[in-house]
């Protein structure tokens, strides 16, 4: 086989055209920069409430009952639930007693906020969402 130099068309290549990315938020837009802080933990957050059992084929513990919470008989005890998942997986701190969750049964819309301190008491801020159909 020849070597590449001795392909015609070597000279005119300059420099590749095509930059690739794989960087993508969770619905699919390109990401140009990372995210870091406050930022970073609450996509975190999104990232746990927002998978179903069983989602994750290796980690079937990675989940949360949010689905129960829109779509089945809705009852108090699955915020607590949610809050472990979140704590388990993402090195914070829920403030339960400040923890709003917001049902609508008829649209099954939730609005949930959720104040959240790093282990170390470094970052904390509100995670705040509206969740439906």
């Amino acid at each position: 086989m020849l070597p590449i130099t001795h392909n015609p068309n070597f000279s005119t290549i300059e420099n590749a055209k095509t930059e690739y990315n794989t960087n993508v938020d969770m619905n699919g837009r390109q990401c140009t920069s990372e995210v870091f802080g406050v930022d970073a933990i609450n996509q975190s957050i999104e990232n746990v409430i927002c998978t179903l059992p069983g989602e994750r084929l290796f980690n079937v513990g990675f989940y949360s009952p949010l689905y129960e919470i829109l779509f089945d008989n809705y009852s108090d005890g699955l915020e607590e639930q949610i809050f472990t998942q979140i704590e388990l997986f993402i090195p914070i701190r829920v403030n339960r007693q400040e923890a709003l969750f917001k049902f609508n049964a008829v649209s099954h819309v939730l609005s949930i906020s959720i104040p959240w301190t790093m282990n170390d008491g470094s970052l904390s801020a509100v995670f705040t969402r509206v969740i439906g159909r």
